[in-house]
């Protein structure tokens, strides 16, 4: 019976990690359509696998856990701000431990509050040239993707929902995948 639940854990990890591998392979599909319209330097994605015990200590310090596809994100991967087109991700810097991250997140010491305050937890901006609205996990709703507007946020300390992209992390990313595809 644990032999089972090994082989099912050991299968899901792997799955995770090719559905990953997918994912960041569009990175660079995606940068070479923004470059386009930018004299921004191309981002990078490299491979470094980081200690679960540094992203804990993130967790614990927010009061919270990432969905676990993110995390795996997180822990195997480092890259810059990855633009996505409808979206883009936090960067993830190189570096021993997850400081370079938590940075991002805090980043905002206005739009932090709130964001925390309700339970939300940015990890992306919205996508292209107006990159400023926050994209976050609901985690009062099973971290359901969602964009906020920034200036309510900001102007009002309320939230104000601009769309939902999609229901979970994994669905973002197969969302992600499949548009990538299409360019």
């Amino acid at each position: 019976m644990v032999n089972a639940y090994r082989k099912d854990k050991l299968k899901t990890k792997a799955g995770e990690l090719e559905l990953l591998k997918q994912y960041v392979k569009t990175f660079p599909k995606y940068d070479e359509e923004f470059q386009k319209h930018t004299i921004l330097p191309r981002s990078f994605v490299k491979e470094f696998i980081t200690p679960e015990t540094e992203l804990v200590k993130i967790e614990k310090s927010l009061c919270i856990t990432f969905p676990a596809l993110y995390r795996r994100l997180l822990l195997t991967y480092r890259y810059d701000a990855a633009d996505l087109d409808s979206y883009s991700l936090l960067p993830n810097p190189s570096g021993s431990d997850f400081n370079g991250f938590k940075q991002k997140i805090f980043y905002d010491k206005h739009l932090w509050p709130t964001l925390y305050q309700f339970k939300l937890i940015q990890f992306g901006k919205r996508g292209k040239y107006d990159n400023y609205d926050p994209i976050c996990f609901d985690t009062r709703n099973k971290n359901t993707i969602v964009q906020f507007d920034h200036e309510e946020i900001l102007c009002n300390r309320r939230l104000k929902v601009i769309r939902k992209l999609a229901d979970s992390f994994e669905e973002l990313v197969r969302k992600t995948i499949e548009n990538a595809s299409k360019l």
